[in-house]
């Protein structure tokens, strides 16, 4: 008997009845982690379990799965429920659930250390909305980060450069809102400091900007992949990959970037969209949204433009949602 066949075998006798995909075929059996426990998945608890290293399995005797990162990068699987649907279980939900009990109402699970793939019992807590914006600013620097330039304004000949406001505020310290506020031309002056962005950003020679909607967000990109400040509209930035993320995403709802170009200069990238293609970055690099750089491609050609350029880290995005097709 087959591999193949043999996992065909094993998937319905135990309740699941997944179709086979290359993450559910037999591999080898995975290092163990040391102190791993684990407990059936609430809801699910006679077809799938979760362990303290935020790993899922089918079952004791079986090898863990690899769940798929959403378009927030939150790991989750999709397993089929008893009318034939497909439910989504997020990881980091199940492992909070199974090991310590149900989420506190009014929160939600925060991932410590912003690394939405981690989803070890030890880097998850409950936080409520503000609680979260609270990490997040803590660990993340705005994506339109600016040099800026700060001085005394008693000694106004010597002044200090930082690559970011918040970096200023905290070695200063001084009210990074205040500083931001009087480099803009807002105010003349905060306190006992000066400032002024160290140099103003440009639009690139023949860059012109188009606005999509994705996902209910509304964003302008550029004919050279960049991303137009929603607020000021004085400068744009080329968003890059952030932790948790396996592409660049843009605006409020995190719309992926590399979509948001598609969309908005599709005369501009390679081939037209239709079943069974999605975008590839040609030169693998996922932080390279310019056009001319992105294809609509099968995931054989993908696989195929992989290997060629030995990049075997760069993932192809697979549109699961009818918000995500462009």
């Amino acid at each position: 008997m087959s591999l193949v066949a043999m996992e065909q075998d094993v998937g319905p006798a135990q309740g699941i009845g997944d179709p086979l995909t290359p993450s559910r075929l037999w591999r080898p059996p995975s290092a163990p982690v040391p102190e791993e426990h684990w407990r059936p998945v609430v809801g699910y608890e006679n077809r799938l379990m979760v362990s303290n290293s935020g790993r899922i399995k089918r079952g004791l005797g079986s090898q863990p799965l690899e769940p798929t990162p959403d378009i927030r990068g939150y790991c989750h699987i999709r397993p089929c429920t008893t009318d034939g649907k497909r439910a989504c279980i997020r990881v980091h939900a199940a492992v909070w659930t199974a090991f310590v009990g149900p989420i506190p109402v009014g929160c939600t699970i925060d991932h410590v250390d912003r690394d939405r793939s981690n989803n070890k019992l030890s880097n998850l807590r409950p936080a409520t909305a503000s609680e979260q914006r609270k990490n997040t600013a803590k660990h993340n620097l705005r994506r339109d980060a600016r040099a800026i330039c700060v001085w005394y304004l008693s000694d106004p000949s010597n002044v200090m450069t930082f690559d970011h406001s918040r970096k200023a505020a905290e070695e200063l310290g001084a009210n990074q809102r205040a500083l931001r506020s009087v480099a803009n031309g807002k105010v003349k002056r905060t306190g006992e400091f000066g400032a002024r962005w160290a140099m103003k950003a440009l639009y690139l020679e023949g860059e012109k900007f188009r606005r999509v909607e994705l996902r209910g967000c509304c964003v302008s990109v550029s004919n050279h992949g960049r991303l137009l400040d929603g607020k000021s509209k004085d400068f744009a930035v080329t968003p890059r990959v952030t932790r948790g993320n396996d592409y660049a995403t843009c605006g409020t709802r995190s719309v992926q970037m590399h979509l948001a170009v598609a969309k908005a200069w599709p005369e501009l990238v390679q081939g037209q969209p239709g079943p069974g293609l999605t975008i590839d970055h040609i030169d693998r690099d996922v932080n390279n949204n310019h056009p001319s750089n992105l294809r609509w491609a099968t995931a054989q050609q993908q696989a195929a433009n992989r290997r060629s350029s030995g990049n075997t880290h760069a993932h192809h995005h697979e549109m699961c949602d009818d918000d995500d097709h462009v």
